[in-house]
């Protein structure tokens, strides 16, 4: 990075952030890491130059030495230094301290600092250094490098691309980004696709670039660095570790000890030296770079040893710890899509039927073979029936997958396009389209997603997107078919359309025919918007794209006889807002471009039949902007329209109806003073007396003569008057009238008096004040010593709420507030004690003694900084009301305040409990207090010891509590009472309150109680009696009591509130889907919503919170819901809730193998998990079909015994005999007949110790002819036996085929004719949630 475009930086530690002039401020001693490349060097001339000295190399430093003594040292380099010479870091260091230095500033490599360095460090100078990081850079700081690396180049261009290839999170680093730059500009500004990016990438960040480097010994080569950092991400990601540690002190479960990773010795630490890594948190610690080039890389690693046929790692034994169950672990789905882009055709077979969305979003697809890529489809189809939303959880992401709609694949495809349903596989397949070549193939299939007003906006929206890409002549004919559709979805597609062709490509009746058409989308005045004027945001994007003559001619014929058809007052009228609120957005746009003069008459026909519900101002409008700013263009259209009107009546109209500022014009249009003696001097001129006087300024009788006589209009009219006859006459019968109106209104309202009234009150106030100031001079003693009542009463309030007017009242403020601090003891027999405190709430009252004794507290809390020696009663008094706030009391100051009070009448934390009894509990026990101050045991951080016994005790007590507080202390139960004891408080309460359920005497008041403590039973009690949900369900309203804990817009304020289990959601379901039906569900909504909106949209959005329930309880509940046919409507998002929690199922309790374990797995070939156990097991059983079917001794022999075939027992006895014998070496046992829990047997299991601890393998054997062939995977080997701790759900069903004479499940009618269509039968009615925990296996040993 040049040194002319050096940008300050950002350093972190685990806490803090600083800038270089907040390092340098925060410490004397500092230590800078950063990766290679990250730049260190560049950050250290900047602090060099900050402290006035120059940056020197550690190694020159050590030869050199420093140029002068208690002089600031900052010093570059010092993990160069560090390879050279072990004891090189002592020698700087000491030499360092030998010039007492007023800095040190060290950088180093992270790999080259480590707890033994700052350890060196501390030895020598006294203390530990401050280590930091460097940050990563922001866009900002992006944009800057890249525009001085390249400066001719686009950044936004750029970013684009490289987002495309989903590799913007790499940009922070500018290395990457220079990296990526150089590739930008070498590939034509268009990547061909992401594998030869990292490739290149990886290559270059393994190498060396600084040349000063001392070299280590033994070298590393850069494929060497590569090849070994490639393992070494390959272990961390599949442990689920972070990162390596190279000080046994700091290694861990995330960050084991890097030579641990090696099952040989590697001299691996040269590694950590290259830009493939970047520091950890802490010395000692280093991570990949970034975690797709750790994926990039352990999936080369992976997928060459997988390609090796020495090697002895194969797929199968990568699967079960990549993917357990079948189900591929969250954070290595990128993983899997590079070994499918790198792999052979087996691997991206098997990656994709695992995943095939983590296949198609991550890695590369277009590496695919012709084959997998129609696999990939075919499964993605299969995956999206499945789980319509499987990308739910990333729809977000966009990412590119150049190159892999290839001819091949296209036809494959089409269908996806016109494929009807809701899922995310469409609108995936019209992203990844975007910038592809391919687009032109699809265009028929684009055509027709477009025109078909079925199917989803943004599917459309993306689908004309493309479209437009393609040159064409059919687009008018489409934007016609858009416009006779007239929905807002088709029409924003036409304007989509009209923006990106321009006016001059389509008919210009097509545009006026759209806008017509859009606007009768517009709501009327009265109805509510509902979101949808913003969804109408496209009618003013596409007026944007209008050139100026297209805009003059829309505006001629828009307006052309546009007027009132309804017939109704103005303030009623709605048949021209649609149309209005375009036309000002078009008139808008033409003041934009166009430039003055403007024709005043041809703006006058453009906006005089325009009508609107509301003002607009110049910020929001172009054209009410100009209109009031252009003095000539209004008078213009004034002297227009207003030429030829002589009748008073006929202009009085003109002016209220389309230029007063309450009328339903154009706001631009609103009459401005100056208008007025434009428009006399237009009548005067003219000789229009009767428009001369419409626009005159009447007499102004309401405000004084010498404000009268000032006003220079009205002496220019009466000139005007007086200069012709007629003129006069007019002025004279105007003022005549005016006169009457104003002695009528005088009459009535008595004006002149309301004034007279305000003047008297004001003198009256201060000869008031006056009195004031002269007594409490007067009797300064006695005021100043806070013993007049009556003053201290005002003198409070002053203090608190209006400090300002204290001289004007009192005239001295420091005699106010010494009469305040100097009171409490003159106060106290005035104050109430607790009790009366308690009452005096109940009763909304409030004494004058509480506000005095407030400003008391905080005058002498301003004086001394604290409350020492204030009596203990009048502190506890204090305490009831010290969440009044006031204006002239400070935040901070309210603060100290209650914090004092709290100290001195808390002391140690006691007593708190005790204060509340007898604050609260009178205020709980009143059955007319319906306020009482339970903020303070909320709220109060002091009562936090007592919440949850308090809420409790008083929940139980105090059964009649008004509805407000009683759901207060529910609250605070709710979230910090022990929830044992609050299910029993709900018990107590719900047996009451339903004793007498059903009743024929209807009590309202306690039917509220009984509900309200019956939906807390229905949320956190496990199992809660039918009764009571029978109660609840009877009344169709009350999904709005649950909407308020469940619903999507309140749940996160009840975080403290169990979430609904399954069988509850599919309960409420049950109980009230019917009474709700189907209503459109628009974007928006809140507390106005209809209800009936409000219900529907809880009933479909509960559903989600089966997402979060246990697997074992939410399947069986999505399995009944997903059989009815009431929730048909609810059918996709249960599928995809299905999908997820079998998912969560397949991982439920999956731990990844430590590092250690992986290890072992990779590198000596054992077994770590019980899936790596399955697979063992599976492969032998393959094995073992072999050797049947053609090994040398014919192994088939031995499960028949005198021609007739042995029973299970005997067939399961010798399958483990082989399986014994083989698997003994490898310390796996198998047990035949193995005792399980609970009495059940399974035929034979297979077991390892790993890491400490047994794994088990459940394994049950049947007959092809067993009656429970079809079912005894899940009713026997699942429920019964894989259930064990220590088998993990996991099992193996072998079943033995004896050929197609034997019975099949007791049927001898059975149609199969060898053992694969046995299995797939088998397969077939294995239930899904089993599929992937169960392997189905069947062995043939049927003769020929």
């Amino acid at each position: 990075m040049s040194s002319t475009c050096y940008l300050p930086r950002k350093l972190l530690t685990n806490t803090n952030a600083y800038t270089e002039a907040e390092l340098l401020s925060a410490c004397e001693y500092v230590v800078v890491l950063a990766e290679p490349g990250g730049g260190k060097s560049e950050l250290m001339n900047s602090i060099a130059h900050q402290l006035g000295t120059k940056a020197v190399t550690a190694n020159k430093f050590v030869h050199l030495g420093a140029k002068g003594k208690s002089i600031p040292l900052v010093i570059d380099a010092f993990d160069e230094l560090a390879k050279a010479d072990s004891f090189g870091a002592y020698k700087l260091l000491s030499q360092a301290k030998a010039t007492n230095p007023t800095h040190v500033y060290l950088s180093s490599r992270s790999s080259e600092w480590d707890s033994a360095a700052t350890s060196a460090f501390k030895d020598v100078f006294g203390c530990s250094p401050l280590v930091v990081r460097l940050s990563e850079f922001n866009e900002v700081e992006q944009r800057a490098i890249f525009d001085h690396y390249v400066p001719d180049e686009n950044f936004t261009t750029f970013q684009a691309e490289v987002a495309r290839f989903d590799l913007d999170t790499l940009l922070p680093n500018p290395q990457f980004l220079k990296l990526f730059a150089d590739s930008f500009i070498e590939s034509d500004r268009r990547f061909i696709d992401k594998r030869s990016i990292f490739a290149l990438a990886i290559e270059r960040l393994a190498k060396e670039v600084n040349l000063s480097v001392t070299r280590i010994v033994p070298r590393l080569s850069t494929k060497q660095k590569v090849d070994i950092s490639a393992e070494v991400f390959a272990k961390l990601l599949l442990s689920g570790a972070e990162g390596v540690s190279v000080n046994e002190a700091t290694e861990n479960q995330m960050y084991p000890l890097l030579e641990a990773l090696f099952d040989s010795s590697i001299a691996a630490n040269g590694i950590l030296a290259t830009r493939l890594f970047k520091p950890g948190e802490i010395a000692d610690q280093h991570r990949p770079v970034h975690k797709i080039v750790a994926e990039y890389c352990a999936a080369d690693y992976l997928t060459k040893r997988i390609a090796d046929p020495a090697d002895f790692l194969t797929l199968s034994k990568c699967l079960p710890i990549i993917a357990p169950n079948s189900a591929v672990r969250d954070e290595l789905r990128g993983l899997l899509g590079w070994m499918a882009a790198l792999g052979n055709r087996p691997i991206q077979e098997a990656a994709i039927e695992l995943d095939p969305y983590a296949v198609l979003a991550n890695g590369d697809p277009s590496q695919l073979a012709p084959s997998s890529k129609r696999l990939l489809i075919k499964r993605l189809k299969e995956i999206e029936i499945q789980d319509p939303y499987f990308r739910r959880g990333d729809s977000w992401r966009r990412f590119s997958v150049a190159g892999f709609f290839t001819p091949d694949v296209v036809e494959e495809i089409k269908p996806l396009l016109l494929y009807v349903n809701d899922g995310h596989l469409r609108d995936l397949v019209l992203e990844l389209l975007t910038g592809s070549p391919a687009i032109g193939l699809f265009r028929d299939e684009l055509r027709q997603l477009i025109l078909m007003p079925t199917v989803r906006r943004v599917t459309r929206i993306l689908a004309n997107s493309h479209l437009l890409e393609i040159d064409g002549d059919g687009h008018c004919t489409d934007v016609g078919v858009l416009i006779s559709q007239a929905s807002i979805d088709s029409l924003s597609i036409a304007a989509e359309t009209i923006n990106t062709l321009g006016a001059k490509v389509l008919e210009r009746q097509c545009i006026i025919d759209f806008f017509r058409a859009s606007a009768n989308l517009y709501p009327g005045f009265r109805e509510k918007h509902r979101g949808a004027i913003g969804s109408l945001y496209f009618v003013k994007k596409a007026i944007q794209g209008l050139d100026l003559a297209t805009i003059e001619w829309l505006l001629g014929e828009l307006t052309k006889s546009l007027a009132c058809r309804c017939g109704k007052n103005p303030y009623e009228c709605d048949c021209r807002t649609g149309i209005s609120k375009i036309i000002g957005s078009i008139l808008d746009r033409y003041f934009e471009l166009a430039r003055p003069p403007f024709d005043p008459k041809g703006v006058w026909e453009w906006v005089k039949g325009l009508h609107f519900h509301g003002q607009k101002g110049g910020e929001e409008s172009k054209a009410v902007q100009v209109l009031q700013q252009d003095v000539n263009l209004r008078q213009g259209i004034l002297a227009h329209v207003f030429a030829k009107m002589t009748d008073h009546d006929e202009i009085f109209n003109t002016r209220v109806n389309w230029f007063g500022w309450h009328s339903h014009s154009h706001s631009g249009l609103n009459f401005h003073l100056d208008d007025t003696k434009f428009l006399c001097d237009f009548a005067f001129d003219n000789d229009n007396p009767e428009l001369w006087v419409t626009f005159l300024i009447p007499h102004q009788y309401f405000i004084n003569s010498e404000a009268r006589d000032l006003n220079p209009l009205r002496r220019y009219f009466r000139e005007q008057a007086l200069a012709k006859p007629t003129f006069m006459s007019v002025w004279a019968r105007e003022n005549r009238g005016a006169a009457r109106h104003y002695n009528r209104d005088k009459r009535m309202w008595g004006g002149s008096r309301s004034r007279g009234m305000e003047r008297r009150k004001a003198e009256k106030q201060a000869k008031i004040h006056a009195k004031n100031i002269n007594y409490v001079q007067d009797n300064r003693e006695l005021v100043e010593n806070g013993r007049q009542w009556n003053c201290l009463v005002r003198f409070a309030e002053l203090a608190l709420s209006a400090s300002d007017n204290i001289e004007r009242e009192f005239g001295e403020e420091l005699l106010v507030r010494n009469a305040l601090r100097n009171c409490l003891e003159y106060i106290a027999p005035h104050v109430p004690d607790v009790h009366k405190l308690a009452e005096l709430q109940c009763a909304s009252q409030r004494m004058d003694s509480e506000i005095i004794l407030f400003a008391a507290c905080i005058e002498i809390m301003r004086a001394n900084g604290n409350l020492n020696g204030v009596d203990q009663n009048l502190l506890i008094a204090l305490k009831t009301n010290i969440h009044m706030e006031y204006r002239d009391v400070s935040s901070e100051e309210h603060k100290a305040l209650e914090s004092e009070v709290n100290r001195l009448i808390f002391p140690g934390g006691t007593g708190v409990e005790a204060f509340l009894r007898r604050y609260l509990e009178p205020q709980l026990l009143g059955a007319g207090c319906a306020h009482p101050e339970l903020w303070l045991l909320r709220g109060d951080e002091v009562s936090c010891e007592v919440r949850a016994l308090l809420s409790i005790e008083w929940l139980k007590r105090y059964s009649g509590l008004a509805f407000g507080p009683l759901d207060t202390l529910f609250e605070i139960a709710a979230q910090y009472a022990n929830r044992s004891e609050l299910e029993e408080a709900i018990k107590e309460r719900c047996t009451d309150l339903m004793s007498d359920w059903p009743s024929l005497i209807k009590n309202e008041e306690r039917e509220q109680r009984r509900i309200f403590w019956l939906v807390r039973a229905w949320y956190f009690l496990d199992e809660v009696p039918n009764s009571y949900w029978d109660c609840l369900k009877a009344d169709k309203e009350i999904v709005f009591a649950l909407d308020e804990r469940s619903g999507q817009m309140n749940r996160r304020d009840y975080t403290y509130w169990p979430k609904l289990k399954s069988r509850k959601v599919e309960s409420i379901l049950d109980a009230f889907f019917d009474k709700w039906p189907k209503v459109h569900l628009p974007s928006s909504w809140g507390t106005g919503s209809p209800k009936g909106e409000c219900a529907y949209r809880f009933l479909v959005g509960v559903i989600w919170l089966i997402n979060s329930d246990d697997p074992e309880d939410a399947i069986p509940v999505l399995g009944r819901l997903l059989c009815d046919s009431r929730f048909a409507d609810l059918h996709n998002s249960l599928k995809s809730i299905y999908a997820s929690q079998l998912r969560n199922k397949a991982l439920w309790g999956f731990e990844p193998p430590s590092s250690q374990e992986i290890v072992k797995r990779l590198d000596c070939d054992e077994v770590v998990t019980v899936g790596d156990l399955r697979q063992l097991v599976i492969q032998e059983l393959q094995d073992f079909q072999k050797a049947i079917d053609g090994g040398e001794y014919n192994s088939a022999d031995r499960f028949y015994e005198k021609g007739a075939r042995l029973n299970e027992v005997g067939s399961t006895e010798i399958i483990a005999e082989r399986l014994n014998l083989r698997l003994e070496p490898q310390g796996i046992v198998v047990t035949p007949e193995h005792q399980l829990k609970s009495a059940n047997r399974s035929d034979f299991t297979v077991t390892k110790i790993i890491g400490g601890k047994r794994k088990l393998l459940v394994t049950e054997v049947k007959g092809q002819w067993h009656r429970e062939l079809y079912t005894a995977a899940s009713a026997q080997l699942y429920e019964r036996y894989a259930i064990h701790q220590d088998a993990e759900h996991q099992g193996i069903y072998l079943v033995i085929w004896f050929g197609q004479t034997e019975m099949v499940a007791g049927r001898k009618l059975h149609k199969l004719e060898n053992a694969t269509q046995l299995k797939a039968q088998i397969d077939e009615r294995l239930p899904s949630e089993l599929k992937g925990l169960i392997d189905v296996f069947v062995l043939d040993v049927s003769k020929p």
